[in-house]
């Protein structure tokens, strides 16, 4: 079976090679770390992970959600300003 998504893996992707399941935990450059449910890994170049004859993408990473500015509401004051500073500071990246 091949990936339905070639050249796009994300962290959090499950995927499967070499007749085993592993997670995507990082990605630099063409080289992806996986990690099995034992925690064990391994860096493998992207372009050999998905050549394999068994490579398929299992499942997609979720990106978690961010929280609504309406809770902080409930913070002090200062504490609510600091966290929306950072927000206006980073989305202007």
């Amino acid at each position: 079976m091949r990936s339905a998504r070639p050249g796009r893996l994300r962290l959090g992707d499950r995927v499967r090679f070499e007749r085993s399941t592993y997670t995507v935990v990082a990605l630099t450059g063409m080289r992806v770390r996986l990690a099995d449910v034992h925690g064990t890994g391994m860096l493998i170049d992207q372009v050999h992970l998905q050549a394999a004859e068994d490579f398929a993408v299992l499942g997609t990473g979720e990106r978690a959600a961010l929280g609504s500015a309406a809770l902080l509401d409930h913070l002090p004051e200062k504490a609510a300003e600091r966290a929306l500073w950072g927000s206006t500071t980073w989305s202007r990246f």
